[in-house]
């Protein structure tokens, strides 16, 4: 991933985990690359036009509330999919990534400053 957005990453304390997105705005694709229980794996999540927006807000709801939950569906595959939800004062990161071979299901705990690096790279994404 060339020009992948560091969403988060945590080093240290034996839990190593990162997210990093590049918005593909010609193919309405995020391509994600996740690592987390030392295991990484990368995959594409196709995003229709019309849930650009709905996702964005979403986002940015989240983050102003420090509540709520979004989940980002593949519209090519169907199982694909990144989700952030609050879980008490936490942000839970859950996700499955891959092709048609290979697939990573991970998760993680992160704060909320994902919430707008995150939405900042979906809006990338055209319309």
């Amino acid at each position: 991933m060339k020009n992948g957005t560091e969403i988060y990453r945590r080093e240290g304390g034996g839990s190593r985990a990162s997210l990093t997105i590049e918005a593909d705005g010609e193919a309405n694709c995020l391509c994600v690359a996740a690592e987390a229980g030392g295991f990484r794996g990368e995959g594409n999540l196709f995003v229709d036009g019309e849930d650009i927006d709905f996702y964005g807000g979403e986002l940015d709801r989240m983050d102003k509330a420090l509540s709520g939950a979004c989940r980002i569906k593949d519209a090519e595959s169907g199982e694909n999919f990144l989700e952030v939800f609050f879980r008490k004062d936490t942000l839970a990161v859950r996700g499955v990534i891959g092709d048609y071979q290979n697939k990573l299901q991970f998760g993680f705990d992160a704060d909320q400053t994902l919430l707008r690096r995150l939405s900042a790279v979906v809006k990338k994404l055209k319309k």
